[in-house]
């Protein structure tokens, strides 16, 4: 095997079928999500990143594997190699890419490079949001030799997961007390009556109109919570607005509208692949909150997905408390750190992780003060 490194997506727009046959079945790997990310956060807008894949081809020319990085530029922290994808899209389960059967060829061609080669390209390898459940990343990390680089690995905001039954009924049972009478009397007082439409975008001129209509519900959300400003920047809604229509080409778009009276008050922007849905942005009307909109969508949606024969419904990054209250449990995500044996990518590393290591113990420590206040 042998290894290409690509600096342009003009040289890799050849290699996109293949770079898609070999990303599995989570959309955040895929050639459209990483090629559009470029195209919003890539070099155009930033000159201090510069594109780093790695391409491992075999003796047929044939590619099999993929490091999807670039490399950031910065007078502190030197030269940053991060999956692309990172930042504030917040893309979860990235991954180095294999062809299936060939993970250990490809992860051992990677590492003998990186021990060539990884100096010369960058200070630090930075990973966030891997899969703990047998990533790529760490089949790579046991092939690296502790002389050639330091691995830091810490554990990574939690992602939820709604494992679905092939019945609602059994879905229902599942939930706490407090749990199914919301959901039943959402189901008769409101899914039941016709009050509601749940459309799913089906042409690119319905994906258009139902992105405009998650954007104004979400701002108008963060604005009623009396933040000035919603998640995101323009430049991130237009990634969307784009991405949104390369996803409904390649059938992984699923983008929900819920129009309770004939008026949109619920949208949700979720991804789809092997079985899984992949709940990633949402919006509600904030004028229409004593509707609980937010359940009223996420039971309509748990119905509709049930009824495709989905088998997961991951809730993706973050630990707030609604994810429990559906029965969804967490699981566990990386952040990995591989830094050269050079002594300034080190010094940088030790100075990083004594930091990290003071904030968590200030954290601690208020911890443990928080009780003892609560108590006088």
């Amino acid at each position: 095997m042998r290894i290409v490194r690509f600096t342009t997506f003009e040289e890799l727009l050849p290699y996109s079928g293949q770079w898609n046959r070999i990303c599995g079945t989570v959309p955040f790997r895929s050639w459209d999500w990483a090629s559009t990310w470029w195209q919003y956060y890539g070099q155009h807008w930033d000159a201090s990143r510069e594109l780093f894949v790695l391409g491992v081809f075999d003796d047929f020319d044939n590619l099999v594997g993929l490091a999807p990085w670039y490399i950031e530029r910065s007078v502190a922290f030197g030269r940053l190699a991060r999956f692309l994808g990172s930042g504030e899209v917040c893309s979860d389960y990235l991954d180095v890419l294999s062809q299936p059967g060939l993970e250990n060829q490809v992860a051992a061609t990677l590492a003998d490079w990186f021990a060539a080669n990884l100096s010369e390209y960058c200070d630090r390898v930075e990973m966030t949001a891997i899969d703990s459940s047998g990533s790529m990343v760490e089949k790579l990390v046991e092939y690296m030799g502790k002389d050639v680089c330091t691995v830091h690995r810490r554990q990574g905001d939690r992602c939820w997961r709604i494992v679905l039954p092939r019945s609602v009924e059994e879905y229902v049972s599942r939930l706490s007390k407090n749990g199914r009478k919301p959901f039943h009397r959402i189901e008769h007082r409101l899914l039941g009556t016709g009050r509601t439409v749940l459309r799913t975008a089906q042409t690119a001129e319905e994906v258009a109109e139902s992105m405009e209509i998650l954007i104004d519900l979400h701002k108008r959300r963060f604005m009623f919570k009396g933040r000035q400003t919603s998640y995101g920047s323009e430049r991130f809604w237009n990634f969307h607005r784009d991405l949104a229509q390369r996803m409904l080409r390649s059938g992984h778009l699923l983008l929900h509208v819920l129009d309770i009276d004939g008026v949109p008050a619920a949208a949700e922007y979720q991804f789809a692949g092997g079985g899984t849905r992949y709940a990633y942005q949402a919006g509600i009307d904030p004028d229409r909150l004593k509707l609980s909109p937010g359940r009223v969508i996420m039971v309509a949606l748990v119905r509709w997905a049930i009824s495709q024969g989905y088998h997961t419904l991951d809730l993706m990054r973050g630990d707030e408390a609604y994810k429990a209250h559906w029965r969804a449990k967490p699981h566990e995500c990386l952040e990995i750190r591989i830094v050269p044996s050079r002594i300034a990518p080190q010094f940088r590393h030790s100075m990083w992780l004594a930091g990290t290591n003071t904030y968590s113990w200030l954290q601690e420590g208020v911890k443990q003060m928080i009780p003892t206040r609560n108590s006088e």
